[in-house]
């Protein structure tokens, strides 16, 4: 089909817009993705007055502050495997926590180094008897893929060392079932290690940079798609 200058194809134009399409849609989702973590990190700046997590079986909004009253176990911690900060390998300390009502509740009492051996590695014991405790409600880290064995390879002492551990797979080395969030402990409660709590995953402005990029594929698209079909028409007329 000619028009004007312009040499425009079926299947080649079916193609392209296809194409073009995808690349705005990825380009929207990236922005969409970016103006949601800045809601994410506003939620999580201004939280304020902890509540009491009564009934653990239902998890608050994500990072809600939360206290619990209870007692730590300190002979069934486990270390998080593979936790980096500021390029020095760590891990990060998980402790159950059973609740005034005899729930357990997995508290992410924050980063240390990494001391001892894999076979047995060290870790100071979590403040002993009855207190109350603060912190933000999330759901425990996954890891993008299991290689190999995963945790199924996992020494059955304490404190265990595991890569991602999830609610279920605590539970069962606890003989307890656990909730199926955790507790990130707040950095002015005593018996924890390094806090420095933030949203997971990337801040907005690298979410606009993705859709930048999207975006501008899309138009570099756009403008290829248009001149080819220019160089086509005038390749017709010439003939």
């Amino acid at each position: 089909m000619r028009a004007g200058d312009f040499e425009i194809r079926l299947l080649p134009t079916l193609l392209v817009g296809s194409l073009f399409l995808g690349l705005l849609w990825l380009g929207t989702w990236q922005w969409n993705k970016a103006d949601a973590k800045r809601q994410l990190i506003e939620r999580f700046d201004a939280a304020g007055e902890p509540s009491p997590w009564i009934d653990v079986s239902e998890a608050p909004e994500r990072y809600s502050r939360v206290s619990l009253a209870g007692r730590f176990w300190s002979d069934r911690q486990i270390l998080m495997d593979g936790m980096t900060r500021n390029g020095v390998p760590g891990v990060n300390v998980l402790t159950p926590f059973e609740t005034d009502r005899g729930d357990v509740v997995v508290v992410n009492r924050g980063w240390r180094t990494f001391e001892g051996t894999r076979s047995a590695p060290l870790v100071p014991d979590a403040p002993d008897g009855p207190r109350t405790i603060v912190g933000r409600v999330r759901a425990f880290a996954a890891p993008g893929m299991r290689l190999g064995e995963g945790n199924a390879s996992v020494k059955p002492t304490w404190p265990r060392l595991a890569i991602y551990p999830g609610a279920k797979e605590i539970g069962n080395w606890l003989g307890r079932p656990v909730a199926s969030h955790l507790v990130l402990l707040d950095a002015d409660v005593s018996g924890g290690f390094v806090r420095e709590w933030r949203p997971d995953g990337f801040p907005p402005e690298r979410h606009i940079g993705y859709a930048v990029q999207w975006y501008s594929l899309a138009l570099a698209l756009l403008v290829l798609y248009i001149a080819a079909c220019r160089h086509v028409g005038r390749k017709q007329e010439r003939q």
